[in-house]
């Protein structure tokens, strides 16, 4: 009987073991899953849209200001967009920027520091994983929000009022996508680090060349090439 009892002591403990290991080696993966759970509730790019197309040609006064008589409302409305897209400016780019009323960033300058604060990929092309939600910002002067997605994009916007309007290109848009939650959650490869889809978009757009060049190429800036082409390969798909 204690023969048996032993036995069955070190099957327990070699099951406990094993169990121990299979969790242990999918840490990482366990991880990633809870960071695209996160990401995905984090913005909600059907919400934004909405707000924009309810207000684009007025505005809701019961919770926030109208700017243009103090320089102009195209960030103030951007912000609201990205509010009720479920963003929090306050928290993302503090207070000294999210001065506005009901913690909008009213200056489109303080935007585009917030949004490169917070992992915004960002591209003087438009990338293909563009969607509506996200923002393009004309230097210092102009922001809008974008109604639809790569590779026919429109924006809505204040001063002037526009929605479902074509993309200019004087001055020269920047176009801001937003990665995951806060933008700080993608996936990243790299030395130093950067989201492994702005790298997948370099690649389309042709800036790593093709075949066993752009692999070369990849790993002399630290990247993972087959996580990149793996990347690659859902924007393409």
């Amino acid at each position: 009987m204690k023969d048996k009892f032993s036995v069955l002591y070190l099957i327990g403990k070699l099951k406990y073991y094993y169990l121990m290991k299979f969790l242990f080696t999918r840490m990482k993966y366990i991880a990633l899953l809870i960071c695209i759970a996160l990401s995905i509730s984090a913005y909600n790019r059907d919400a934004a849209y909405n707000y924009a197309k309810k207000w684009w040609n007025s505005f809701n006064l019961s919770k926030y200001k109208n700017y243009n008589p103090d320089g102009g409302d195209c960030a103030n409305f951007v912000s609201q967009c990205l509010i009720a897209g479920g963003l929090n400016l306050v928290s993302m780019c503090g207070s000294g920027d999210a001065w506005g009323l009901g913690g909008t960033v009213p200056n489109v300058g303080a935007m585009a520091k917030c949004l490169k604060k917070n992992g915004w990929s960002y591209s003087s092309k438009i990338p293909t994983n563009f969607e509506k939600g996200d923002v393009i910002l004309y230097g210092d002067q102009h922001a809008v929000i974008a109604v639809t997605g790569y590779p026919h994009v429109t924006y809505a916007a204040h001063n002037n009022n526009r929605w479902m309007a074509e993309v200019y290109y004087s001055p020269a848009p920047t176009f801001y996508h937003y990665n995951g939650k806060n933008g700080v959650d993608c996936v990243k490869t790299c030395k130093p680090l950067r989201c492994v889809t702005d790298v997948a978009n370099e690649v389309i757009q042709g800036k790593y060349g093709n075949g066993e060049a752009r692999f070369k190429k990849l790993a002399s800036e630290g990247c993972d090439g087959d996580l990149v082409q793996e990347e690659v390969n859902r924007l393409l798909s």
